[in-house]
């Protein structure tokens, strides 16, 4: 007998005769874990990645495919950070969150700008900027962005977290 999860198919036995990559870990959360958690991050991801598309197109009537990439990298690692930290004030989480998109927003101008030469986005105009990439306008507008951010994340948090339970009682979640 084997277990498969996506691409795990061949692991290590267990005493029930069944196999797992990582022992213990079908046993003690189960599949329905597991792929509750992939819809979860790949939701939280996608509701990322068309949300800050309609945020650029508003404020610079202008987007890129790749900041639909960045838009979801972005809201998942504050989601996660944000469900790690719960006990941060709302200053420090829009602090964490300002640092978090700056870096992303750096990576992703490497990539888009530097490397690929889309030319997507240019902050040298702007005072305090690193590579035309990020600056420090932007890094503060980020931070402000994070107070509907972090009520998002809650919200998402709670709605996703509920699900489980909706589907155990027979109710359809979606």
């Amino acid at each position: 007998k084997t277990v498969s999860i996506g691409f795990i198919i061949y692991g290590i036995p267990k005493t029930d005769n069944s196999f797992s990559l990582f022992p213990g870990i079908l046993t003690r959360r189960g599949r329905n874990f597991w792929m509750q958690k992939l819809k979860e991050q790949l939701t939280v991801f996608a509701t990322g990645a068309a949300g800050y598309p309609i945020i650029e197109l508003i404020w610079r009537q202008s987007t890129h495919w790749s900041m639909a990439l960045a838009g979801g990298t972005c809201l998942l690692l504050l989601y996660n950070l944000y469900g790690k930290f719960t006990k941060l004030s709302l200053g420090l989480k829009c602090l964490l969150g300002s640092g978090v998109i700056t870096a992303v927003e750096f990576v992703a101008g490497l990539i888009v700008n530097c490397w690929q030469n889309w030319n997507v986005w240019d902050y040298s105009c702007f005072k305090f900027h690193f590579m035309g990439q990020i600056c420090l306008v932007y890094s503060v507008l980020w931070g402000f962005l994070c107070l509907p951010v972090s009520g998002l994340c809650k919200a998402m948090r709670k709605r996703l977290h509920s699900e489980p339970k909706k589907l155990l009682k027979g109710k359809k979640a979606w």
